[in-house]
């Protein structure tokens, strides 16, 4: 459930980077890009939207990605926010209710998630 929600919202990630990461949900331990460091961090999806900070709204590209530590078994989401300078001209379909708080999750190995309520009523299926 947790991939099939991650992946609903996800525009940036390849067919391979899917695999990848629910392999490693599934317990998949052998590194595919490894490093010194044995973390891959794959971006999932990539926006503009207006975030409110200090009663005023700035508009911000967002970065959705999450981390795979083979070290550990364990992997979390996050947002990074980059602001965009003002004078470009907001894109239709940009969401006005981002907020600076940025999700972040550390299941237990062999099982969680990333913590994020799924929107009720909702089915799509994931096609990797």
């Amino acid at each position: 459930m947790e991939a099939h929600d991650m992946f609903k919202r996800a525009n940036c990630v390849s067919r391979l980077e899917k695999a990848i990461i629910i392999g490693f949900m599934a317990g998949y331990r052998n590194n595919p890009r490894p490093s010194p460091e044995n973390v891959v961090t794959i971006k999932l999806n990539e926006s503009l939207e207006k975030v409110h900070q200090d009663d005023q709204s700035t508009l911000m590209l967002v970065e959705s990605l999450i981390t795979l530590d083979y070290n550990t078994g364990q992997w979390r989401t996050f947002r990074k926010y980059r602001e965009v300078d003002q004078t470009q001209q907001l894109p239709e379909g940009v969401s006005g209710d981002a907020t600076t708080v940025a999700g972040t999750a550390n299941p237990a190995a062999g099982g969680g998630g990333s913590g994020t309520a799924s929107n009720a009523g909702q089915q799509n299926s994931v096609v990797i």
